[in-house]
């Protein structure tokens, strides 16, 4: 199960995991838009929730110069290890990710 959420509550307390390198639009494709400059302090600027059998996992573009649109480098927070790998291996077998 991987069902993207707008509740960024269910994050707290998530911590960076792993990167992936994936395209924006390959994200959009597979989870729909981005939350926007989700940080309010300008370091996130797009932003994915995803809700996983394991727990929640974002995807996000922490203190990237590139607009989201080119960035291709994205960092999976989680609050487990077993849930930022699952959404790893979601989007390899989706062929999103590398």
């Amino acid at each position: 199960m991987f069902k993207p959420s707008t509740d960024q509550s269910i994050i707290t307390g998530t911590s960076y995991k792993t990167s992936v390198f994936a395209t924006y639009m390959a994200l959009v494709g597979l989870f729909g838009r981005p939350l926007k400059n989700s940080s309010g302090d300008g370091k996130v600027k797009a932003l994915w929730i995803i809700k996983t059998a394991y727990g929640p996992v974002s995807i996000y573009d922490y203190k990237n110069e590139l607009r989201p649109q080119v960035n291709r480098d994205w960092h999976i927070g989680a609050k487990s290890t077993d849930a930022s790998e699952a959404l790893v291996a979601y989007l390899k077998d989706q062929k999103v990710a590398i």
